[in-house]
């Protein structure tokens, strides 16, 4: 009887044993899952060239100055320590910080066209909108030209710097954009 009791003791000590050992193996396996998902310094994009993330857009403390030209606005912010002023007026910083930590997210936008010959399509031959974002000594960091809405409203076609690109960057940046200039920006003449 106590040989029994030996033995039924070490068969469920075993099973506990087997049962933590499958679930340390899952918890592995899914860890490596997403260490081979996630995204890394470069990824590739639809039509096969390659988009750093670290030249994606500027680190916000690198940023001093912020201009908006549109089709009727000519709008300039400018950092005067830790606060962003437009003109005389005091802006929220946490708004304009919004805004640059929003284009961080532009390695995650997709490529919708890689020619050039293909901007007119989207608004981005002549854009609605073009920001700078430029550092203390006055060079352009970042120049992002925004061209027309896509046909559903929930981004808007656009280009950074000189790259023949066309990106979808979602309505959050463009609703920055028009509160940063303190106009409607999409307005023709």
């Amino acid at each position: 009887m106590a040989y029994k009791l030996s033995l039924r003791r070490r068969n469920e000590r075993a099973r506990w044993w087997l049962r933590a050992g499958v679930w340390w193996a899952i918890f592995a396996g899914l860890l490596a899952l997403d260490r081979l998902l996630a995204p890394s310094e470069s990824r590739t994009v639809s039509d096969g060239s390659r988009a750093t993330t670290a030249a994606c857009a500027p680190h916000s403390e690198q940023v001093w100055r912020i201009g908006i030209a549109a089709r009727g606005a000519d709008v300039v912010l400018r950092r005067e320590g830790d606060h962003w002023y437009r003109g005389e007026q005091r802006m929220p910083s946490d708004l304009v910080q919004a805004f640059l930590e929003s284009l961080g997210s532009c390695a995650l936008w997709p490529v919708v066209a890689s020619q050039a010959n293909r901007w007119p399509e989207f608004g981005v031959a002549e854009p609605v909108a073009i920001v700078r974002l430029e550092a203390a000594d006055g060079a352009t960091l970042q120049r992002i030209a925004f061209g027309e809405n896509n046909p559903v409203g929930t981004g808007r076609y656009a280009r950074r710097n000189d790259d023949p690109q066309v990106f979808l960057v979602g309505a959050q940046q463009w609703y920055y954009v028009e509160l940063l200039a303190g106009v409607p920006l999409d307005k023709r003449p």
